[in-house]
């Protein structure tokens, strides 16, 4: 591709290269510390690119800086673990100021770059469901139970890699050809493919949620009415809708009266696979220092401690992980994230970042959405929405198309 004999591209590259770090290579112990190696000084280097250009992130990293440093502060107090702390929240840091450093340089050669990496990785994930279809690795837990994984890693990890990997693909060909080019829909046919042969719920349902409302409000004119529903239906009401939602389902055991359908249609135990046990155990954990939290402890610590290596329920997580501190950053980032979205929804490329974050609430019902790495990137596009609508000539409040 012609960008790699692009001095700059190159560089941009080179530095993204370590903060997106497949499973697999996790299993391999120097090349995980590598990784890790490279994100700490990825980290340094933008830091003083910030100080010595005189330049504040953005606010929505400010806010995950400050949630990192609040996790941080808890490990002293709790039974987290500082290493495990940055290992788990770093990389999200780290990439967010990547992006936020390119997009605003040079978006076409962020997108390029980034696309570019995903599509390597994704195509690496292919190959190994192809090849090992039983599994290219074996994770087992503490309780002895086999997780088969791939290149990208266990199935539910996948596919939360996989669909914000559809919208940049969306949005790289918008910024560059304005229409979805034919490769791009194979992309997709394929990621389809994999979502349905992984067999993950969670993932199925984040699917069908993504492709519909791009099917009903994905078109690049959209009508008025499409329009204002949009702009009620922002990140920032879904956000608090489903905020309240995981409360109903966390204290109140909201879930149980729609059994037919998670019994009967997605085939699950009503109990969530023993997420509800996981939920009262992490809540009697953190009842005493739900200031700070616990901090981010080593996954056999936390499985000793609640069941599981975390919450299964991303506000919740967030708490065990953070407290109501943190919880208290993480909502004003999703907020303000919202309200600037909210001003350029007429906006093809906005519109497809609001849906994948759309998504990733959903999910995170019933899964913490550690090991996402495409999460905040995603957050951090929605939040600059200007920059996206800017390099998108479709931008219209429904002037071809009726209702």
């Amino acid at each position: 591709m012609k960008f790699l004999i692009n001095k700059k591209y190159i560089l941009m590259f080179v530095l993204l290269f370590p903060l997106i770090e497949p499973a697999f290579f996790q299993t391999f112990e120097i090349v995980h510390m590598l990784y890790n190696i490279g994100k700490i000084a990825v980290f340094l280097l933008f830091f003083l690119t910030y100080i010595i250009k005189r330049k504040f992130p953005s606010k929505v990293i400010i806010l995950m800086g400050l949630m990192l440093g609040f996790m941080m502060l808890a490990c002293k107090f709790g039974r987290g673990n500082i290493n495990s702390t940055l290992n788990a929240y770093l990389p999200y840091l780290v990439i967010m100021m990547w992006l936020d450093l390119y997009m605003q340089q040079d978006l076409k050669g962020t997108l390029k770059v980034f696309v570019f990496l995903l599509d390597v990785y994704a195509i690496l994930d292919f190959i190994s469901l192809i090849v090992f279809p039983n599994g290219l690795y074996i994770s087992r837990s503490y309780q002895a139970t086999d997780y088969v994984c791939w290149f990208l890693g266990y199935k539910n990890p996948q596919v939360r890699f996989l669909l914000p990997y559809i919208a940049l693909l969306l949005i790289r060909d918008n910024v560059f050809y304005k229409k979805t080019t034919k490769l791009s829909y194979i992309k997709i046919v394929f990621i389809i493919f994999i979502t349905l042969k992984l067999k993950s719920t969670t993932g199925l349902i984040g699917a069908v949620l993504f492709l519909t409302l791009n099917f009903i409000f994905g078109s690049k004119k959209i009508s008025k009415l499409k329009y204002y529903v949009l702009k009620i239906l922002n990140i920032k009401i879904i956000y608090i809708l489903i905020a309240i939602l995981a409360v109903l389902m966390i204290f109140f055991g909201i879930q149980n009266n729609f059994a037919f359908f998670i019994e009967d249609i997605l085939h699950k135990d009503v109990d969530l696979t023993d997420r509800i046990y996981v939920w009262n155990t992490v809540i009697d954990v953190v009842k005493d220092k739900v200031v700070l939290g616990e901090g981010v402890m080593y996954a056999e610590l936390s499985r000793e401690v609640v069941g599981a290596s975390h919450a299964h329920n991303y506000f919740l997580n967030t708490v065990y992980n953070g407290g109501i501190i943190s919880l208290v950053l993480l909502s004003i980032i999703w907020l303000i994230t919202g309200k600037e979205s909210n001003k350029y929804i007429d906006n093809y490329n906005v519109r497809i970042v609001v849906f994948m974050s759309i998504v990733f609430l959903v999910m995170g019902l019933t899964e913490s959405l550690t090991a996402t790495i495409l999460l905040y990137p995603i957050v951090l596009l929605a939040y600059n929405s200007k920059i996206l609508s800017e390099n998108d000539i479709t931008v219209n409040k429904g002037k071809k198309e009726n209702v």
